[in-house]
């Protein structure tokens, strides 16, 4: 899966500018990344990608590079 696809809709739920997201940013220097985003997000990713990520491996990510690749990883295990 094209990590684009993570970046764009990542941004949709932080309510940030496309193009924002880039791979490289820290989670915790995301304005609005929170526990209530974390929460969004594993709605988001089942909604959008069709894939559950395991809570234990997300709680792992740091970048959001690190949060695409948990949705690819996923994404590719139910394939």
């Amino acid at each position: 899966m094209d990590h684009s696809k993570c970046f764009a809709a990542l941004e949709g739920l932080l309510e940030l500018d496309p193009g924002t997201v880039k791979g490289e940013e820290r989670l915790t220097d995301l304005p609005g990344w929170d526990s209530l985003a974390v929460v969004g997000f594993i709605a988001m990713v089942d909604e959008t990608f069709g894939v559950v990520v395991p809570a234990s491996r997300l709680m792992q990510c740091k970048t959001t590079a690190d949060l695409a690749q948990l949705v690819n990883d996923s994404h590719s295990a139910t394939q």
